[in-house]
């Protein structure tokens, strides 16, 4: 059962879990156990700020070891014409390009509960006044949530595995598991190979 005090949660947290494909308050009501009208009622009086969910999670995960997944999707949007962010972006599951707005996400997790605690929103080059790519963004998220938690390990697919993220992550002490094509050329004890080829480093079952 949801508390008053974090009622105003409900919403943003049904929104990002929820499996459904169509984003509506019955939809999303399943989720949090709610009517769909109470959603709406919630959605109409409350917002949701970063610091409610950094409050939550403090009080949720205590003094566990977290971890903070960082991740890009999709939002459809696939009639817009006027919403600020859409564009036209390539969605890899389903190998299919439609009007959509693009996000890097970042939840929280200890392995048992997950909180979704914040975004930021890709742009395109030609749509941006300031250009900013997902690895950027990804590090301002970093940067942000890891100044609250001592220990953070961040998780990332194979999109953000590149050679400045690698550097940006070392040089600010951040400890980090990450997705590598097994092709991605690699030096190791002054021997440059692929990473597949380099006998000292095991494979892990893809997840």
């Amino acid at each position: 059962m949801i508390s008053n005090a974090n009622q105003k949660l409900i919403y943003s947290t049904s929104l990002i879990l929820s499996k459904e494909t169509k984003k509506t308050a019955q939809a999303l009501a399943k989720i949090s156990q709610k009517s769909g009208d109470t959603l709406l009622r919630l959605l109409e009086h409350y917002s949701v700020a970063y610091n409610d969910l950094i409050n939550l999670s403090a009080k949720l995960f205590g003094a566990s070891k977290l971890f903070l997944i960082i991740d890009d999707s999709l939002l459809e949007k696939m009639y817009s014409k006027l919403i600020g962010g859409s564009s036209d972006n390539y969605d890899s599951s389903l190998k299919a390009t439609y009007r959509s707005i693009c996000f890097v996400a970042a939840m929280l997790t200890d392995g048992h509960y997950a909180i979704p605690i914040d975004h930021k929103i890709w742009i395109r080059k030609n749509f941006a006044d300031r250009y900013r790519s997902k690895e950027e963004l990804a590090q301002e998220l970093i940067s942000k949530i890891a100044s609250h938690y001592s220990g953070l390990t961040v998780l990332m697919d194979g999109l953000y595995t590149t050679q400045s993220m690698l550097k940006w992550l070392v040089e600010k002490s951040i400890r980090f598991e990450m997705r590598f094509h097994s092709n991605r050329i690699i030096e190791h004890k002054g021997k440059k190979s692929s990473v597949r080829e380099c006998g000292e480093l095991q494979s892990e079952k893809n997840y």
